[in-house]
């Protein structure tokens, strides 16, 4: 990969993050525009108007341990909600 495409890359998941975190902060989670980005090639041509992404870390098992032992802790779906907003943030 080059260069200036790591620096893109990286931007655009420091932007990712950031707006999700507003989301989770401000919006009760509620997904934004940003949050499906429009997807072009080199040449500017759309390939989709709009992309939904999910981020995922790479070491992901302590985040989905908390969800599965939240899940289990409670059978409010609104407490459960609540519990995994706030990790979120």
């Amino acid at each position: 990969m080059k260069s200036t495409e790591k620096q893109l890359r990286k931007h655009f998941l420091g932007w990712q993050c950031r707006i999700r975190q507003l989301a989770m902060r401000e919006d009760g989670g509620r997904p934004s525009a940003g949050m499906c980005p429009r997807i072009a090639n080199r040449h500017g041509q759309d390939i989709l108007p709009a992309a939904t992404l999910l981020l995922i870390r790479k070491d992901h098992a302590e985040s989905t341990a908390f969800f599965r032992f939240q899940i289990r802790q409670t059978h409010d779906p609104r407490q459960a909600l609540e519990r995994g907003l706030n990790f979120l943030q």
